[in-house]
């Protein structure tokens, strides 16, 4: 096996690992956000809040944030 083909053959295996890789990240992304959605809707469930008063809560919040932003 000549110099060449090695060197082929290594980076064949090492795109092998990264799409392997690749493939792992995108799972435990995805894993990471429906951890994330369940802890909120743990959050939501532990205030009691109807979707009505969660919908102006979130409002309440964004517009405190966007007023805090300006001030800085």
């Amino acid at each position: 096996m000549t110099r060449k083909e090695k060197i082929a053959e290594e980076l064949a295996r090492a795109k092998e690992r990264r799409a392997a890789l690749d493939k792992r990240i995108e799972e435990l992304e995805q894993k990471l956000i429906e951890a994330e959605n369940s802890e909120i809707i743990g959050i939501v469930r532990d205030a009691d809040l109807s979707a009505e008063e969660l919908f102006r809560v979130m409002a309440y919040a964004k517009k405190a944030m966007a007023m805090k932003q300006k001030e800085e």
